[in-house]
């Protein structure tokens, strides 16, 4: 009997993820499309706003 031939170790995975390009949120100024996404999420919950909104900036 012969041996077949020995397999090929298997690549170990990546452990860190690759990097990709995101949408950077703006530090310096305001985030009008995340407050947006707030007030869409915020309109599905009962209860009161966390803050009224006479005090937003």
């Amino acid at each position: 009997m012969t041996d077949p031939a020995p397999a090929k170790p298997q690549k170990a995975p990546q452990e860190e993820p690759e990097l990709r390009q995101e949408e950077s949120v703006p530090s310096d100024g305001k985030d009008t499309k995340g407050e947006k996404m707030m007030e869409e999420l915020g309109r599905d919950k009962p209860g009161k706003p966390l803050a009224p909104d006479d005090a937003r900036g």
